[in-house]
């Protein structure tokens, strides 16, 4: 009967010792959490607070969405760290844009010592995730991401049977991919006009045109130096490229289009016309993965990576959401650094719009199907370092007069009304003035 006793209350002990660990039994943590963030607070609920906030409810959350703190939309921009500075929070969620400028400041808590010391298993964040993570901290760790995206090629694997095409592979050129395109008829065997690519949005040569750029790292411009770059090599390549493949016919043009068949409201739905076999290839996102395994399932498609740079097959844009980070001055650290836990290393389906695949691989053994297909894809090539445009320095204005003269460029290359290099010079000339008068008090 002693003996019995004594394990009893050994037993109980440990139950004691153990309580801490058990949702709701003995949670320590408490007070108040102070987050700053960019989107609305139920963006984030249905990612995982609502469930840290059943779990510690002795955590007062207070949210702030920064957004709320300026007139204009850009000045959250341009006044980031500030606005963030005088908020003193706990935890902020910045963005792919907002994130650099908090590290290039020393804002943020370093967290690998936390993660090693929790046995959080950084190990398992995709590479090209932490690799940004670290790029972007200067070598140190300071922020956690729970998910990323890319673009994906989607294809018709039936169309491509069918015209005897080749299918299109990983990391293939964007010259290669239209090439690809190029080989199907512009016509089906019912009479119906066929497609070789769509670029997955309104079907717009200019976005085509920018896609590539893109891919090759190519900017129409230089801020820093005030000066319009289009008459360049690269350019003039890339021009190239896309004036050829869209007068072969076999790209999708919502211009050229309109012109030529009858429009109704669903007539340029990338994936509309996808699903009905007039486009053999599109590019996509996480969106489009949902779409089409849900819509369609029993539709014959397959998925490759988007094309990238010939000259660097390894690497691509990348796309992180949410990144989790402790501000300096936290006063509640244990508090935040439990929630950045909690909204990282969970699985992330392809149904939530937007949010792309869970960062960490550990995770996809969760997935099942064609989100399992879909991490797999997204996650072969490495993030590709690129420095975007500071849009909320730049005019409005110049942005919509280089747009516009941008356009009517492409649409006289695509005429005969002018080649390209005359069309890249005229370009140049004019977006520099109109950046030049942009300038001016």
């Amino acid at each position: 009967m002693k003996a019995e006793m004594k394990l009893v209350c050994g037993w109980l002990v440990l139950i004691v010792l153990l309580g801490g660990c058990v949702p709701g039994s003995g949670n320590s943590l408490k007070g108040k959490l102070r987050i700053v963030a960019e989107q609305d607070i139920h963006m984030y609920h249905a990612q995982g607070l609502r469930d840290f906030k059943e779990l510690h409810p002795q955590v007062e959350i207070e949210f702030i969405n920064v957004r709320n703190l300026v007139d204009d939309p850009l000045d959250m921009y341009a006044n980031y760290e500030e606005l963030v500075v005088e908020q003193q929070p706990d935890v902020v969620i910045a963005s792919e844009l907002t994130f650099p400028m908090l590290t290039e400041e020393a804002r943020l808590l370093p967290l690998e010592s936390k993660a090693v010391q929790d046995e959080l298993p950084i190990e398992e964040v995709v590479p090209a995730v932490m690799g940004w993570l670290r790029d972007n901290g200067h070598g140190q760790l300071y922020g956690l991401v729970p998910s990323f995206s890319r673009n994906l090629i989607f294809f018709r694997t039936d169309l491509f049977d069918e015209h005897g095409v080749m299918y299109p592979e990983d990391q293939m050129s964007w010259q290669e991919l239209l090439a690809l395109a190029q080989q199907f008829p512009d016509r089906s065997e019912e009479g119906e006009r066929l497609f070789g690519f769509h670029d997955g949005l309104q079907g717009e040569a200019d976005y085509l045109i920018t896609s590539i750029a893109s891919t090759r790292g190519l900017s129409y411009l230089d801020w820093e130096r005030r000066e319009i770059t289009l008459a360049s090599e690269g350019w003039r390549q890339v021009y190239e490229l896309a004036v050829n493949a869209l007068r072969s016919g076999s790209i999708y043009d919502q211009e050229q289009h309109t012109e030529t068949e009858t429009v109704t409201d669903n007539s340029h739905n990338p994936v509309n016309l996808f699903l009905d076999g007039r486009v053999a290839m599109m590019q996509g996102d996480t969106h489009t993965f949902s779409t089409l395994a849900s819509q369609a399932p029993e539709v014959p498609w397959a998925m490759v990576t988007e094309p990238v740079d010939p000259l660097n097959r390894s690497q691509a844009e990348m796309y992180v959401h949410d990144v989790y980070a402790i501000y300096e001055t936290s006063a509640n650290v244990d508090a935040a650094w439990a929630l950045v836990k909690h909204m990282n290393n969970r699985p992330v389906q392809s149904s939530d719009d937007g949010k792309g695949i869970s960062a960490w691989t550990g995770t996809w053994k969760a997935l099942s199907g064609r989100d399992e297909e879909l991490a797999e894809v997204w996650s072969l090539l490495d993030y590709r370092q690129h420095s975007p445009l500071p849009f909320w320095e730049i005019p409005p204005g110049f942005l919509t007069a280089v747009t516009e003269i941008r356009h009517n460029a492409l649409v006289k290359m695509l005429s005969g009304e002018a080649t390209v290099e005359e069309a890249l010079q005229q370009m140049d000339e004019q977006g520099q003035a109109a950046l030049d008068q942009s300038q001016l008090p």
